[in-house]
């Protein structure tokens, strides 16, 4: 098939297929695909299957847009005229055909969303099986016109992987349907045969919102007690076998136990030594530091099966890094995640292929509230013992359905803006935030003023190409966020300046996820909501230099509650391109640099300052004064002889005006002299005090226009509209925070508030 390359089809278009040439425009900034999508689809026109794929096609993207098919194809007619390229409506079809099947041709995400898209078995199989054809045949043609080591080609080999992988696993699950029991040990991702596509998408639904009762059914995947993924290995051939293994002798397990599909995931487990028993206390036990399963010789066969099942499962609990078992003279061993696991391996042995199609297996299914204990151990190390419900600062801190509705119930809005409604309503989501984030935490920003404008934490220029998918943490919030298709595919459909300016910066999503910074987060309402189980869209922005121009892009990450495990997802959704940094500035040094030479030595503060520069929707509030030399918040102290309370509450004191804190915590100390006494440490967000220098004198001996004790000061500086007064230099006392009313407190949170304008400590 002729392939020529034009300057130019129309004003968005790679490539078009037109009286049997393929055109490639000069500017397509991907020939390889646009030629192998447009061939691939041609050739898929000539097969009896075309019929059948484009209607998939054409279904599935029908499922994803707000356009129909008819306002599509009229798009693209009118797209083409532009070049004097006249489609007909079913030319026009075939290209959009072809442009998706670029698109998902480059995405394994893609792919597999396509493909589990097609309900029907045969339906899919047949699908799969075409793309497989002519993807076979075809990629030979375009290494013939590109070279073989092109990233693209490459990115076509691994489609092509992927869709191989994806036809044998519904021929599986088509043919299971006859079979007879199925599986019951857990492997992992260490696994030899563990289906790494599957987990992808197990992953992918989990982001979605979908709950793990769906999720394993359609994957075979599913997270354990201990949060790790975990797949059921086939048992159904399991036997155990008496004509090697004596009493006293130790064998290989591979001489004792009949299972190639275990040892097929673990070879390394035929190595592990067993051995028969006489007058076990226990029906059998696993030592993980000599690898060895020890079993009672007084079990009848079908027992010493099961017996030996069980501990197997906790020699691949180790090699997992699963939580493990523990000894059965333990007192929480039943509680134990290792032992609820094995166990449920040994109980599922003996069920009948209906009845572990319909029994969620108990050691996977969610349960928040459940007393389990976890043991770490790995071969040869000590245990160290923590306990879910003990694990966190707030026993009730867990996040359920009511708690999303709420923050869904929330119109979109920065967590700048929130009412005091809006915090009530997500208190126990602030609570959560301020356990795992402390002082980074929206809802403590967004109470205590935006701190990070001051912060002279460094900032790291991205500068590193990496674009693969997985998880990344990032270091600023410490969250793990993943990287799928999802950021691909949205930055890529939003036809925004600032999108298509940051497709580029997409091969360096990776180092970008990393080293961006939390600055600013949004409520997601039901009306817009991404998932059931959207919370929040954060924003996060770094600085790229891809080329010779430091540029600062926008990261948006978006929150979900995990209703699958005790935490939330974090995934990267979108990337924008802000702005190139310019280069000539007063604000910041180095301003006759030239491009080569750009600095690369910013500072949180700096980053804020741009981001408040060039993005219009970022509008923090003023921070806190009561903070430390590198702008961080201060932490002040508060000492009394009348503890035990959780609301500062100047009508509860002496003073029936305003409360005292000092940055000394001798000084604080000294007032708390009674039974009952108490020292509280805190943050105090004053935005605007009055600021007084002492000079060295007592808080009671002030020489100031405003008076001379505190509290004189204090009534005074609040008719004025202070929420504050700040005394330096003092002997005695270092804040004073003035307010007449007090708020619940959420958790770590104590909010008072003057008149409109809030003022509080923490």
């Amino acid at each position: 098939m002729p392939i020529k390359i034009v300057p130019t089809i129309s004003n968005d278009a790679n490539g078009c297929y037109y009286k049997g040439v393929i055109y490639i425009s000069l500017s397509a900034d991907d020939k390889v695909m646009t030629v192998f999508s447009h061939e691939l689809t041609h050739y898929l026109e000539d097969t009896l299957d075309y019929t059948e794929y484009k209607k998939c096609v054409l279904g599935f993207i029908q499922k994803n847009t707000d356009k129909s098919i008819d306002e599509l194809v009229k798009e693209k007619v009118d797209t083409y005229a532009k070049s004097s390229i006249n489609l007909t409506y079913e030319e026009a079809t075939r290209e959009i055909v072809a442009d998706y099947t670029q698109n998902i041709l480059k995405d394994a995400d893609a792919v597999m969303e396509f493909v589990d898209s097609i309900e029907n078995k045969e339906q899919k199989r047949g699908v799969i099986r075409r793309l497989l054809d002519a993807i076979k045949e075809l990629i030979n043609k375009i290494k013939a016109k590109f070279s073989s080591k092109h990233s693209q080609m490459q990115d076509l080999q691994k489609t092509h992987d992927l869709l191989e992988n994806m036809l044998k696993e519904v021929a599986e699950n088509t043919e299971s349907d006859t079979g007879s029991e199925t599986r019951y040990s857990f492997g992992g991702t260490k696994a030899e045969t563990a289906n790494i596509t599957q987990l992808s998408r197990a992953k992918e639904m989990e982001l979605n919102g979908e709950k793990a009762e769906t999720i394993r059914p359609k994957t075979g995947w599913s997270r354990g007690l201990d949060n790790k993924w975990k797949f059921e290995i086939d048992d159904s051939k399991a036997k155990y076998k008496e004509e090697k293994i004596r009493l006293g002798k130790a064998v290989n397990l591979n001489e004792v136990l009949e299972h190639e599909d275990l040892f097929k995931a673990y070879p390394d487990l035929k190595k592990v030594k067993v051995k028969e028993i006489a007058n076990l206390d226990a029906r059998g036990v696993y030592s993980p530091n000599f690898d060895c399963i020890f079993i009672s010789e007084n079990l009848p066969t079908q027992e010493k099966l099961k017996s030996l099942i069980h501990e197997v499962q906790h020699a691949i609990q180790v090699r997992e890094g699963f939580a493990v078992g523990e000894s059965p003279d333990n007192e929480n061993r039943k509680q134990s995640a290792g032992e609820i696991e094995a166990d449920d391996v040994k109980a599922r042995q003996s069920m009948s292929k209906a009845e572990r199609l319909n029994t969620f297996p108990k050691s996977m299914k969610p349960n928040q509230n459940a007393d389990v204990v976890f043991w770490e151990n790995g071969k040869g190390t000590n245990k160290t013992k923590f306990s879910l419900k003990g694990n966190s600062d707030n026993e009730n801190s867990n996040i359920g359905e009511k708690d999303v509705e709420a923050i869904q119930s929330i119109a979109q809005k920065s967590i700048y803006d929130f009412s005091d409604e809006d915090m009530k309503k997500t208190k126990k989501i602030a609570e959560r935030y301020y356990s795992e984030m402390k002082e980074k935490s929206p809802f403590f920003r967004a109470w205590f003023g935006d701190w990070r404008a001051n912060d002279k934490t460094p900032v790291h220029v991205v500068t590193e190409k990496d674009n693969s998918r997985g998880v990344r943490k990032n270091i600023d919030t410490g969250w793990d966020i993943n990287v799928s298709g999802k950021v691909f595919n949205e930055t890529k459909g939003h036809k925004g300046p600032k999108n298509v300016s940051a497709v580029s910066h997409l091969d360096y999503i990776n180092s970008i996820v990393e080293s961006a910074i939390l600055f600013d987060s949004y409520t997601i309402p039901n009306t817009n909501a991404k998932s059931n189980n959207s919370m929040m869209m954060h924003s996060l922005y770094a600085i790229s230099n891809i080329g010779n121009e430091n540029e600062l892009v926008k990261l948006y990450v978006e929150e979900l509650n995990n209703i699958n495990s005790n935490g939330t997802i974090k995934r990267a959704y979108q990337l924008q391109n802000i702005n190139k940094i310019p280069l000539e500035s007063k604000r910041f040094s180095n301003n006759s640099l030239a491009s080569s030479d750009q600095r690369n030595n910013y500072t949180i503060s700096e980053l804020h300052a741009l981001v408040k520069q060039h993005d219009k929707n970022f509008k923090p509030t003023e921070a806190s004064k009561v903070v430390n030399e590198d702008g961080t918040p201060k932490v002040v102290y508060h000492g009394t002889d009348k503890g035990g309370f959780y609301v500062f509450d100047p009508k509860m004191s002496d003073d029936k005006i305003s409360l005292f804190f000092s940055d000394s915590k001798v000084t604080s100390n000294s007032y708390a002299q009674s039974d009952n006494q108490q020292l509280y440490e805190v943050y105090l967000a004053i935005k605007k005090p009055y600021v007084i220098d002492a000079k060295g004198r007592m808080w009671n001996e002030l020489d100031d226009k405003l008076g001379n004790t505190t509290r004189e000061i204090a009534e005074k500086a609040k008719n004025q509209g202070y929420d504050g007064v700040i005394i330096e230099n003092v002997r005695d006392m270092g804040a004073v925070v003035i307010n007449n009313t007090t708020k619940e407190f959420y958790n770590d949170f104590i909010s008072t508030a003057t008149g409109g304008n809030k003022s509080a400590v923490v």
